[in-house]
């Protein structure tokens, strides 16, 4: 399986973040929980949650293996 690069990785993240933006200027944090969609953002499939604030940072938080997130993850 090839993985994105870290940069498209990164890129991914700021068109989400343009897009919710765009749609509402009103929010404070959007939580995803789906696995697919945090491989798409991160390069790892983790029981976990990938966190996204309104001030432009994010964490992605796992549940069991946060070495094997480290290891995979692209953020």
């Amino acid at each position: 399986m090839l993985l994105p690069e870290k940069s498209e990785v990164k890129n991914r993240i700021k068109k989400l973040y343009e897009a919710i933006c765009r749609n509402d200027t009103d929010w404070d944090a959007v939580l995803i929980i789906d696995r697919i969609t945090q491989y798409y953002l991160t390069g790892t499939m983790q029981d976990g949650i990938f966190a996204l604030r309104h001030d432009g940072t994010y964490a992605y938080f796992v549940r069991r293996s946060y070495d094997r997130a480290k290891a995979e993850g692209l953020i």
